[in-house]
């Protein structure tokens, strides 16, 4: 692919992001001396000067005209927030795994001050080549395809779609990442077809094996200390989907209040854990009580719920599905893609995949040093 075709196909991309995250990257680019917006400047250092083009263009305009300005939304491509993130544990060594298939050429360091080189786009069921960055504990691997999309009416668009893996190698959890594209030339197999192909790819060059089992006792473990979780003050459940054995379902979301409580189950067992003495002067109704909350959460089949967490003002809020499309895993739908970070998206996923071992660990240090105390 031409540097010029690849330039088009990131333009894609571009021009669909926010106002907001346009104006960011914007400054970035200014602040970094790759474009500049002063009247009368003859170029020294910059690439692009941006005095008379109209500002929804000017991003656009470094994207055609720098290659120090493409290297840096490369970048960004690594730390933005998605839309969606499928969430697996794995098995598997990572990390000495990437250096091997880096030396083998199999793979591709990405590095921002080579700007005489871009990202390769693949192509869906043929070579993957993707580039990688490691970050702390995490491997960070990005799968970029060249996508052309057709509508109704005839209209194309390109696009740089992009598949971002995350390996956290402290937990052993692995997100890909990822976004959607406008309805009107999406179609119904568009995302799971490349979360299957970069999967595969993965198990194949890596070999890891994707496992389900973190996610789902971590969402478990949420379900069952609902309130102990909304107390510790950094998450707390917005809604459930439940699906119960006879047929009947139920969608229970907490509304605009400051309630922290799932309406109905959520409000019965915190009645049972406000007014446990009342209870305790009559067994056969708290029995009674609690064989009914039991039966309803443990009988049901859970297909996804929603958790908001206490970060900053606006409580960003995301959706976890189970056996989406039938895939293993979790998908994770985050609502404020564009108010949040990659950053912001790894709390959240190791937040639930390693909540139950962290609680189980403080719980075992509380018991410890409470033997030692008599």
């Amino acid at each position: 692919m031409s540097e010029n075709d690849y330039r088009q196909f990131l333009l894609g991309n571009v021009t669909a992001y926010p106002v907001s995250i346009k104006k960011k990257l914007l400054k970035s680019l200014i602040d970094e001396g790759i474009a500049t917006s002063e009247p009368d400047r003859t170029l020294l250092n910059e690439d692009v000067v941006l005095c008379g083009i109209a500002e929804d263009d000017q991003l656009n305009e470094c994207v055609e005209k720098s290659n120090r300005a493409v290297k840096k939304l490369e970048e960004y491509e690594f730390s933005k927030g998605y839309k969606y993130s499928f969430v697996f544990g794995y098995t598997g060594e990572v990390t000495e795994k990437i250096e091997q298939l880096s030396n083998e050429g199999k793979i591709t360091i990405f590095n921002k001050s080579k700007t005489d080189t871009f990202d390769y786009l693949s192509s869906i069921n043929k070579k993957i080549s993707a580039s990688y960055c490691i970050n702390s504990h995490d491997v960070m691997i990005k799968v970029s395809f060249a996508e052309e999309f057709y509508n109704f009416e005839g209209k194309a668009l390109q696009c740089k779609y992009i598949v971002l893996v995350i390996f956290h190698t402290d937990c052993q959890i692995v997100e890909l990442r990822y976004d959607s594209i406008p309805s009107e030339y999406n179609s119904a197999t568009f995302y799971i077809d490349r979360i299957i192909f970069v999967k595969q790819w993965l198990v194949q060059i890596f070999n890891v094996d994707f496992i389900s089992e973190q996610m789902e006792q971590g969402i478990a473990y949420i379900v069952a200390h609902e309130r102990k979780i909304a107390d510790e003050g950094n998450f707390y459940i917005s809604g459930k989907n439940l699906t119960f054995g006879d047929g009947g379902s139920a969608s229970l979301r907490i509304g605009n209040g400051d309630s922290m409580v799932v309406p109905l189950l959520g409000e019965l067992k915190n009645l049972l854990d406000d007014y446990e003495d009342e209870f305790e002067k009559s067994p056969i109704l708290k029995c009674a009580f609690v064989n009914f909350l039991e039966d309803r959460e443990q009988n049901a089949e859970l297909p996804c719920i929603y958790l908001r967490w206490l970060s900053g003002k606006k409580h960003p809020e995301v959706k976890v599905e189970f056996n989406y499309l039938g895939q293993s895993g979790c998908r994770i739908l985050f609502y404020a893609k564009n108010d949040i970070r990659g950053e912001e998206m790894s709390y959240v996923t190791r937040y639930i995949g390693t909540i139950k071992t962290a609680s189980h660990e403080r719980e075992n240090s509380s018991n410890t040093r409470t033997r030692c105390i008599h």
